[in-house]
């Protein structure tokens, strides 16, 4: 985990920090494992890996490969009543593949290929009635007129964190599938250089997903959004006579990306320096069937609309990054990154045809914008020199490190495609947003090495933030009244600062105690005309602008609290494969109230709430096979950690929970 801005070695849109994720390499020895997983909920996972060599004439211990088939599977834990049914469920499936190949001492050749797909009934959320608004109060209506806006609420009230009652069958269907690899040269000593090593690195993925999602998770025909293919979805709610939805079509994307790469030692090793250029290419396209009040009756005024949306965008970026330590007790880093790229969105909105009647296109819109940006980034470390360590050898010091670093990231620009107007015959474009963080920490080694503390204070300053904001509309012939549209602009300043503390302890053998805290306040500095979420911009334009200056980050909470401690002891049964070890643990964690979106809105509110997870595992037969019982969340706590803010249209929030408390046991082996 790489906190903070990433810009000069990562690029864009790692303003809060980056994951680095490395897969297995294949072993040069035959092996496998093999591991289950059974609990709660309908849980079985499974995952089974083979390590296989190649040793066949000239590809003795040259050549080698892995493979990793791996299943996840649970009943999902949110009931629908509405098609008794279960949703957040898994239904996965997939594999990975690796190759390694060593021609000569100094080339290596990593490929790797992976397919995966998750064919499951989507999430289901909880409605919480907000407020009745002018659409609610308009259009909740049967075929004889009779408004049954009252059992809408009613039946939105009635939900549970874990109960829900869509018209809508839920659908998520992901493939995900690539192929990857990296050539690494070890080219050695060059000129000045005592050690030169050359990448490639070069990736292509696609991905075909499809989903189908009821927008006001009720019994009623409010709203939907889908791209599911086929024949459509039929809706059978209140007032309503059923008929097919609108499905769509799946989305079809794929990315390349290609890396040059080298990295650079010299002066005995006191200079390493890397530097590169990359380039991304990618192309997308969907058609989204979109239902708000549908039925007959609105089909021919707007209430349902087929949009094709079509994206082909490219980037490319040159960076370079050194460090030098001029002297023992001090390091110097600096480090610069430019980066360009185009962005292009097609998107055509049209009313679909209904009763042989066609329509003429709401939105046929084909627009680009490139940006492009520089983001360096410095930093400062001093190690305590081993004379001072020896000199306070009373505190036990094995290192000490202090450094302060100035890093600046951006989050990419983009289009306002999905904007809810269908009056917008342009689709705005929104610029980077730039956030220019410092740091200044402090790391501590201690007790030969059986204490680790880390500590960081950052100040980060944001500017060009992606916000929803309010505009203006042009006024349309005949039309006296402004109407307004909710867009993202460029038009928030902010600051986050914060501090955070970690900690590992190895008291005695066996034992593990690690933490951490983490506190933070973010919030805008100037935000004056912010998208109120309760005050519809449309019927409402005077009373859609909330000052949001002074208000903290929404999603974000101020305290974050993490302990976990396990203790391993020996088993001895007099049997040499059930010798072992037992190990009991248990995982802790806070978080404080957070708003997923604005104050005013307090059913998006989730107030702080505490975590524990419990595993306890035996590990015997030389270590090769392990038996383990697990927990999550085994208090019961319920939370959510998303939501959709439709107060204003709807007149509801839904919150989406995570999982409730869930246990089981699990087995793994590894020859």
């Amino acid at each position: 985990v790489l906190r903070g801005p990433q810009g000069t070695l990562f690029g864009k849109n790692t303003v809060g920090g980056a994951i680095n994720i490395t897969t297995v390499k294949p072993a040069e020895e035959f092996g496998a494992y093999a591991f289950v997983r059974v609990g709660s909920l309908g849980t079985l996972d499974t995952r089974v890996s083979l390590d296989l060599p190649i040793d066949i004439g000239w590809f003795e211990d040259k050549l080698f490969t892995r493979l990793t088939l791996a299943s996840q599977q649970n009943r999902g834990y949110v009931y629908d009543d509405y098609h008794d049914m279960w949703l957040n469920d898994r239904n996965a499936f997939g594999f990975l593949g690796s190759l390694r190949f060593l021609p000569t001492d100094d080339l290596t050749i990593d490929v790797s290929g992976s397919w995966f797909r998750d064919h499951n009934h989507a999430r289901g959320g909880r409605c919480v009635p907000v407020q009745d608004t002018f659409l609610t109060n308009s259009f909740l209506r049967g075929p004889d007129g009779t408004s049954y806006e009252a059992e809408y609420f009613e039946n939105c009230e009635e939900q549970e964190p874990f109960r829900t009652s869509p018209d809508v069958a839920q659908l998520a269907d992901i493939k995900s599938y690539g192929a990857w690899g990296t050539a690494t040269w070890e080219a050695g000593e060059i000129g000045y250089a005592e050690d030169v090593q050359f990448k490639s690195i070069t990736s292509w993925r696609g991905q075909k997903p499809r989903d189908r999602t009821d927008i006001d998770m009720t019994a009623f025909p409010i709203g939907s959004r889908a791209t599911a293919g086929g024949d459509g979805t039929f809706y059978e709610g209140p007032g309503q006579p059923g008929y097919p939805g609108l499905d769509g079509e799946p989305g079809d994307a794929w990315q390349l990306s290609e890396e040059l790469q080298a990295t650079v030692t010299g002066w005995e090793g006191r200079v390493v320096a890397v530097m590169g250029a990359y380039g991304f290419w990618e192309k997308a396209n969907v058609t989204r069937g979109e239902e708000f009040f549908p039925g007959p009756a609105t089909r021919t005024a707007g209430g349902a609309t087929i949009t094709d949306i079509s994206i082909e965008n490219w980037s490319w970026a040159l960076y370079g990054q050194a460090t030098v330590d001029p002297v023992e007790w001090l390091g110097l880093t600096a480090g610069l990154r430019y980066s360009q790229e185009y962005k292009g969105y097609y998107q055509l909105k049209a009313i679909p045809p209904f009763q042989g009647n066609d329509y003429p296109p709401l939105v046929d819109a084909d627009e680009s914008a490139s940006f492009d940006a520089w983001t360096p980034m410095a930093s400062v470390a001093y190690r305590l020199p081993d004379d001072y360590l020896d000199a306070v050898d009373a505190l036990s010091l094995d290192s000490l490190m202090t450094y302060f670093t100035y890093s600046r990231g951006f989050k990419s620009g983009g289009f306002n495609g999905g904007a809810r107007s269908n009056d917008t015959s342009q689709l705005i474009p929104f610029d980077p947003e730039y956030l220019d963080n410092f740091e200044l920490g402090a790391k501590l080694v201690a007790f030969d090495q059986r204490v680790t503390f880390n500590m960081s204070l950052f100040w980060g300053l944001y500017d060009d933030i992606q916000v929803r904001t309010i505009v203006p509309l042009p006024l349309q012939p005949g039309q006296e009244v402004p109407s307004v549209d909710l867009v993202i602009e460029n038009a928030a300043k902010a600051t986050s600062r914060g501090l955070e503390l970690e900690f590992l302890a190895l008291p005695i053998d066996g034992l593990r105690v690690e933490g951490s805290v983490g506190l933070i306040d973010a919030f805008y500095d100037n935000f004056p005309a912010a998208a109120s979420d309760l005050a519809d911009p449309t019927f409402n334009p005077g009373e859609a602008y909330v000052d949001r200056t002074g208000e903290t980050f929404p999603g974000v909470p101020q305290v974050q609290t993490h302990l976990s401690m396990q203790y391993a002891f020996a088993l001895e049964v007099g049997s040499d494969w059930l010798d072992g070890w037992i190990t009991p643990r248990f995982d802790w964690s806070y978080q404080s109230e957070v708003h997923y979106f604005g104050e005013e809105l307090k059913a998006a509110y989730q107030g702080g709430y505490h975590l524990l997870n419990l595993r306890l595992s035996y590990d015997f037969l030389d270590d090769r096979a392990q038996f383990a019982l697990w927990g999550n969340n085994v208090t019961g706590t319920r939370y959510f950690s998303n939501a959709t803010p439709i107060a204003s249209t709807m007149g509801t929030v839904i919150q989406f929970y995570n999982a409730p408390a869930s246990g089981g046991a699990e087995f793994s082996y590894r020859f």
